[in-house]
């Protein structure tokens, strides 16, 4: 049996045209998705509050900058499931129109936006972050906990920024045939005003950190395969060091790639859709829509998964906790050289 629904399709996470239709949404499909939104919705939460209790043990046991980036992310996931899953499942899912409110309009697109850019700008840092240890890894904690408030700091301040166009463009557009029905719409003064902040938009959120992420990646497994320049005290520091930031290496390039894997489906769709509007007429797409926004969503859930298996104590790495000492002639320098960076 199949029930009739009104999907209104909009720039919920990133700037999408909008298009409302009438279609048949078989009632086992509109069930499926509410339930699995519901099982994504209460992971997520569970997952996350348990991520920001152990990076906060983390912070205060170990004093190690990958806890700071660790609680970030799981408190940046938490919001964005938190304002993602329950307006995107009533409004494009159980309803067919906007009923939050005009503030609430003007918000919910705006944060949803926010916590998409935070948790983006969250990766790359901590990518920053992991790179800078193992290309300068006698510099002092002190110094890396600085920059590393620094950093979370900067994502937060230009993730509130960027999205600022989306909740001042945020209105209440009546429907057509009820003036007591509204939607929620971005209106822009232009329709190329639009795309460029689409691009934009698409830019910072998605392909900018992946080519950063990338990059530090790929030159820090460059610097661990290599033999340090030094005599043996350093060479010993180093491995050490190496060996105590593996581990940590492995969970922000798992979160790294759950990140672009979940987001690139929503994103593939928009990049279509913005080409050519006309496919957002298509049943088929509207569907795919909801899919692909359920994938993007999986992605909060997913990441606790990542740093609950990969987090879990060894003794080894107990050993090297109780081995980080410096010797005081090696804490000026610098182990680079031109061979192996």
């Amino acid at each position: 049996m199949a029930s009739t629904n009104r999907t209104q399709l909009c720039a919920n996470l990133i700037n999408e045209d909008c298009v409302t239709e009438e279609y048949e949404l078989p009632k086992c499909l509109t069930f499926l998705l509410i339930g699995l939104h519901i099982a994504l919705f209460s992971f997520s939460i569970v997952g996350n509050i348990c991520t920001m209790i152990i990076s906060i043990d983390r912070i205060k046991t170990q004093a190690q900058s990958s806890g700071y980036f660790l609680a970030a992310l799981a408190i940046t996931e938490l919001f964005l499931v938190l304002w993602c899953i329950p307006f995107s499942v009533i409004s494009n899912i159980i309803n067919f129109h906007w009923i939050f409110g005009e503030f609430m309009c003007s918000t919910v697109g705006y944060m949803q936006t926010v916590c998409v850019l935070m948790r983006a700008f969250i990766l790359v840092a901590s990518s920053l972050n992991r790179h800078r240890a193992i290309w300068r890894p006698i510099q002092g904690r002190n110094t890396t906990q600085r920059v590393t408030g620094l950093n979370i700091s900067v994502a937060f301040i230009l993730a509130l920024l960027i999205p600022a166009p989306i909740a001042y463009f945020s209105k209440l557009v009546p429907a057509e045939e009820q003036n007591e029905t509204f939607y929620c719409h971005e209106v822009w003064p232009s329709e190329e005003s639009k795309n460029i902040f689409s691009i934009l938009l698409m830019a910072f959120s998605y392909f900018l950190p992946l080519i950063i992420l990338i990059v530090t990646f790929s030159h820090m497994a460059k610097i661990i395969r290599h033999k340090p320049p030094g005599d043996d005290i350093l060479q010993t520091l180093y491995k050490r060091r190496a060996s105590s930031e593996r581990k940590m290496i492995k969970v922000f390039l798992l979160e790294f790639v759950v990140y672009a894997f979940c987001w690139f489906p929503i994103h593939v769709i928009t990049i279509i859709g913005d080409v050519k509007p006309e496919i957002y007429n298509d049943v088929t797409v509207h569907i795919a829509w909801l899919f692909a926004h359920l994938i993007a969503m999986s992605n909060s859930a997913i990441t606790p998964i990542v740093v609950l298996v990969l987090q879990r104590p060894s003794q080894a790495r107990k050993r090297l906790g109780s081995q980080h000492i410096v010797a005081p002639e090696l804490r000026n320098r610098r182990m680079t050289d031109s061979s192996w960076l």
